[in-house]
């Protein structure tokens, strides 16, 4: 899906912010806010996105942390009211 998504913008701008982030044993959650700016290859308006995304997190034998799920509903920006 990224690999076909992706290449038709000349920019793509994200911001994420940690809202929560939990250890429990050899797992982990987070929690958080997103926010996507994407200027289309072919001109126009750039596309504003936003949403909530979490992740799961499993610590590997060596001590790292890998992803091990993740999840978000990152959808375009509602235009403001007038």
């Amino acid at each position: 899906m990224y690999n076909s998504f992706f290449p038709q913008f000349s920019s793509v701008e994200q911001t994420a912010t940690l809202e929560e982030v939990e250890v429990a044993g050899d797992l982990a959650y987070a929690w958080g806010t997103e926010s996507f700016v994407l200027v289309p290859m072919t001109g126009g308006s750039p596309i504003e996105m936003q949403g909530k995304g979490m992740s799961i997190l499993r610590r590997q034998p060596d001590g790292s942390w890998k992803f091990a799920r993740g999840i978000n509903n990152t959808a375009p920006r509602a235009a403001p009211s007038r």
